[in-house]
């Protein structure tokens, strides 16, 4: 499938300007039709879309990369927060953990309380996350895609692309909250 804009002179006295025109062609002839209309109208008129798609698939595939890496950032700066969070926490609890201590609540016990108080904050970060997550991602395939590039992408939640994510945030919390409610219980210090 060739592009192109061409002029041209119909039939009739006035003439006719074609913005765009648009053919279809055998793959092997593509390349002689090319070279053919390239001559007659001049190569910088005339495209192949299956090279432009070819083109505009591998800038897709390098900005698609680099949203992975910063995704990946991202996720290591978030990590990093909780667990300095839940750290704070923590320490701010060993006065209390120490009275519990001394009033016949056991070591393990103790973690427990710590490590279910890590996962209920995961779970309350997961459940807060997931509708905003959804939020941003309508805003984008609605607003700023047509905005910036003149198309959009319907959105479409697939449950597996919310419920992976949210299990590995949880999971997350629950390894973030392991080490300082271990040292907030069983040291009794953070």
């Amino acid at each position: 499938m060739l592009l192109g804009s061409f002029e041209g002179t119909g039939t009739g006295s006035p003439a006719i300007r074609w913005h765009r025109v648009s053919i279809l062609a055998a793959p092997e002839a593509i390349p002689r039709l090319t070279a053919v209309l390239s001559e007659r109208f001049g190569a910088n008129r005339v495209s192949n879309r299956s090279a432009v798609r070819e083109l505009a698939m591998a800038v897709f595939d390098r900005t698609f990369a680099v949203s992975r890496s910063l995704t990946t950032v991202a996720l290591l700066v978030a990590a990093v927060g909780l667990y300095a969070a839940l750290t704070a926490l923590q320490a701010g609890r060993a006065p209390e953990f120490r009275l519990l201590s001394a009033v016949g609540h056991s070591r393990a016990g103790l973690w427990r309380l710590a490590l279910s108080e890590a996962v209920a904050l995961g779970g309350i970060a997961v459940f807060a996350a997931v509708p905003l997550g959804i939020v941003m991602a309508w805003v984008l395939c609605d607003f700023v895609n047509p905005a910036a590039f003149g198309w959009t992408i319907d959105l479409q939640v697939v449950p597996s692309s919310v419920v992976v994510p949210a299990l590995v945030g949880l999971a997350g919390a629950v390894a973030a909250g392991a080490f300082p409610a271990y040292r907030a219980s069983f040291r009794g210090q953070v």
